[in-house]
């Protein structure tokens, strides 16, 4: 990188607006100048005894070489360099929230979670009540085929949906995604929805029955509003599995349908972006009320069923 800082020095004075037969010998000052323009989150200061220069303001380090280019001038100057962060710490979030193409990915992820946690909590208790209450031979293998997806490499998981849904045409659209992400989430919407179903009483589906209430009527008043935390708590681990999968991702989004894990993997791969720790705090916060309100509900239900 450091031999890089002539080239970038000719860069800064280009975009100066500096005449390429006028770029040497090279305005080292109007250079720098020029990258303090550009630059606007972190200050670097050449510090001479008590007298300090700025010299570089930069959290959007887009220009990586550039950086490596002062520092090595510097260096060569026999001058020390401190790094010190300016402005205020919500600057990065005012930023991320008006991005059109961040809100563009979090739309897109926020759609597909949320289609997935629904299609997921759907099969998830026709699934769980067959499992629970079913007595069949092929109960095992048909409960480990459903919670394969748990032990098997993301890697090979995405390889094979992206084969099975190019035939179909759904690379790069959100319909391909919620598909390629229900399997995957299916498992964390069985297991709460199973555990609730194993301390249903079965005997109030019998008494309603008796009483002249159809399958469906005792369905969805009996058994749905008493298994509800089960299928809610479901549905948040479904949701959360599901925003934040990234692997999967990679094969199916294309360049149409973009998640937000996708666009942090590209820009970590080709930028240098200074929005990505307040996005990762953003995550971290939405992943702490998502586990909040799955204790909640357990804990709702546990004195549900204490009072019962």
């Amino acid at each position: 990188m450091q031999d890089q800082a002539p080239f970038n020095l000719e860069f800064a004075l280009i975009a100066d607006g500096v005449p390429m037969d006028d770029l040497y010998p090279l305005d080292v000052d109007r250079a720098f100048k020029k990258m303090d323009e550009i630059k606007d989150h972190i200050t670097v200061w050449w510090k001479n005894g008590a007298q300090q220069i700025q010299l570089l303001t930069s959290a959007e380090v887009i220009y990586s070489s550039a950086w490596n280019g002062r520092v090595n001038v510097a260096q060569k100057k026999g001058v020390p360099l401190e790094i010190v962060w300016q402005g205020g710490c919500l600057d990065q979030y005012r930023k991320f929230f008006s991005h059109p193409m961040w809100q563009s990915a979090v739309l897109t992820s926020l759609e597909v979670s949320a289609l997935t946690a629904m299609a997921s909590s759907i099969l998830g208790v026709l699934a769980s009540m067959g499992l629970v209450w079913g007595n069949f031979k092929a109960k095992g293998i048909i409960t480990g085929f459903i919670l394969s997806p748990m032990i098997v490499p993301l890697i090979v998981l995405g390889l094979a949906y992206y084969v099975f849904l190019a035939k179909l045409g759904l690379i790069g659209t959100k319909l391909g995604l919620v598909i390629a992400y229900t399997p995957l989430t299916l498992p964390f919407a069985v297991l709460p929805i199973s555990a609730t179903l194993k301390r249903f009483d079965t005997t109030l589906v019998d008494a309603a029955m008796n009483l002249g209430a159809t399958r469906f009527q005792t369905f969805m008043k009996i058994t749905i509003p008493i298994i509800r935390p089960g299928v809610i708590t479901g549905a948040l681990f479904a949701f959360m599995v599901a925003f934040d999968e990234v692997v999967i991702a990679l094969f199916i989004c294309g360049s149409t349908a973009v998640t937000l894990p996708k666009k942090m993997w590209d820009v970590i791969r080709y930028e240098n972006e200074p929005m990505l720790p307040a996005i990762s705090t953003l995550l971290l916060l939405l992943a702490v009320v998502l586990l909040v309100s799955i204790g909640l509900l357990q804990r709702r239900q546990a004195k549900r069923i204490e009072t019962r």
